[in-house]
């Protein structure tokens, strides 16, 4: 099993570079986390399918995340695209965008991370997660299966991902 993790500094493009290098793939599953027009989104690799990821006020569906209001269920959409393509054949990476706070305590996307490590699928898909720079060492911490099979990129960097599968 092969995983990169893209870090850089909050807001310095990441998403973006990876946007514009996989959106479209269909080798390529998983989710985006665009900011667009000020607003967090998920954003599905491959269709381009578009949820917003916050609540501008508190509602019976928000879970506050720091200072957001994040909608459960566009999380949990945006693990079944994760899973449906996790178990598709035709796809050889999948991205999540990004690993943070939430995950490091056990929320959010977390389970989508120890799923990629302890299913067979796993083994033939390259895993690309991002996350701030403050973050690796504590990811690698969380999951220490990952400290021997992970590589810290850069967003000038996402090349060696595609090295890693074609």
């Amino acid at each position: 099993m092969t995983c990169f993790i893209l870090t850089g500094p909050i807001q310095s493009g990441k998403t973006t570079a990876l946007r514009n290098e996989f959106s479209g793939h269909v080798t390529i599953g998983g989710f985006f986390s665009p900011v667009l027009d000020g607003k967090r989104h998920f954003q599905h690799t491959e269709t381009g399918r578009l949820l917003p990821m916050e609540f501008p006020k508190n509602e019976a569906d928000a879970m506050a995340v720091g200072r957001f209001l994040f909608s459960k269920s566009a999380f949990l959409e945006a693990k079944r695209w994760f899973l449906n393509d996790f178990i598709s054949q035709g796809k050889q990476m999948l991205i999540l965008d990004e690993i943070g706070p939430l995950e490091l305590e056990g929320s959010g996307f977390s389970d989508l991370v120890s799923l990629w490590l302890k299913e067979e699928n796993g083994a033939g898909k390259v895993l690309l997660m991002v996350a701030r720079d403050t973050l690796p060492e504590k990811i690698l911490k969380q999951w220490p299966e990952l400290k021997n099979r992970t590589t810290l990129i850069s967003k000038d960097e996402l090349t060696l991902v595609w090295d890693s599968f074609q």
